[in-house]
C-alpha cells in the first residue's frame, strides 16, 4: 500500500538568464534560496543543507528565506515574480504540482514563470505519532484508530501539500474518520506531535529520524515499497 510518492526536493529559479554574456559572469552577488515552508521543515532543511556546498562552489554568500503559507504557493509566487537572473531560487517538492492543481488558481504559471535547476534529494514520507499514543505497530495504530468514539488528530503542513493528500489516502484506505488538522509547515506540526497535542503526521525522514532514535515521537510507517536504512532497528514498516 503506497500512501505517498517519493517526495523529490528541486531547486527552480524564475526563468533563466536571457544571454550568454550574463551566464559567463554569473553569479556576482548573493543567492537567495527560498524555503516555502516553516523554519525546520524538510524544504528548509534541504535548502541549508544544499546551500553551504553551492557557496563554496559558486564563491559567493547564499541566504535561505523561509516563506511559509498556502501549502508552499506564497514562497512559489515570491520566485515566480523575481528578476529571472539567476539570483532567487525556489527549493520546493511535488507538492508544488498539487497545489497548484487543487487550489484556486494561483498568481504564476508554474511551467511558464519558473525553470528547474537541479533535483536536490528524493525521500518518502514517514508517518509518525506522539510518544503517549499506546500502540507500538501500525496494526495496532489503525485498531485504535477505529476504536469506537476515537477520532484521530491528524496534523498535516496545509491544505493542498504532500502532507495533507497522504493524510487523506491513507485514512481513507485504512476506513477511519480524521480530524485534519492544518498547520504553517511541518516544523509547528512536528513541534505538536513531540508535545502531545495531536496524535499524527506524514513527515520527511529528515525532519523525523534522530527524533524517533531518541524517543521523542513514535514511527509507524514508510510511505514508499521498502524499509528505510535510516531506521535501522526496523521500528518503522514500509508500505
Amino acid at each position: 500500500m503506497n500512501t505517498s510518492a517519493a517526495a523529490a526536493v528541486a531547486l527552480l529559479t524564475a526563468l533563466a538568464l536571457s544571454d550568454g554574456a550574463s551566464a559567463q559572469t554569473f553569479p556576482q552577488r548573493t543567492i537567495t534560496i527560498v524555503a516555502p515552508t516553516a523554519a525546520g521543515g524538510p524544504g528548509d532543511l534541504a535548502a541549508r543543507g544544499v546551500s553551504e556546498r553551492m557557496s563554496a562552489i559558486l564563491g559567493q554568500p547564499i541566504v535561505i528565506e523561509n516563506m511559509a503559507g498556502a501549502g508552499g504557493m506564497q514562497g512559489t509566487a515570491r520566485v515566480a515574480r523575481a528578476e529571472p537572473d539567476g539570483y532567487t531560487l525556489l527549493v520546493h517538492q511535488t507538492g508544488i504540482a498539487f497545489a497548484a492543481a487543487l487550489e484556486p488558481p494561483p498568481p504564476f504559471n508554474v511551467e511558464k514563470d519558473l525553470t528547474a535547476v537541479g533535483l536536490v534529494n528524493n525521500s518518502y514520507l514517514v508517518l509518525v505519532g506522539r510518544k503517549s499514543l499506546a500502540p507500538d505497530d501500525l496494526t495496532g495504530l489503525i485498531a485504535w484508530m477505529k476504536s469506537p468514539g476515537n477520532q484521530t488528530r491528524f496534523a498535516h503542513p496545509g491544505s493542498g501539500t504532500l502532507g495533507h493528500l497522504a493524510t487523506l489516502v491513507f485514512a481513507r484506505s485504512v476506513g477511519v474518520d480524521i480530524d485534519a488538522i492544518p498547520y504553517r509547515g511541518v516544523a509547528p506540526a512536528m513541534t505538536d506531535i513531540a508535545g502531545g497535542h495531536v496524535d499524527l503526521v506524514w513527515v520527511g525522514a529528515a525532519a523525523s529520524t534522530s527524533l524517533i532514535a531518541a524517543g521523542t515521537i513514535k514511527g509507524y510507517l514508510v510511505g514508499g515499497p521498502k524499509r528505510m536504512a535510516l531506521f535501522r532497528q526496523n521500528v518503522v514498516r514500509p508500505c
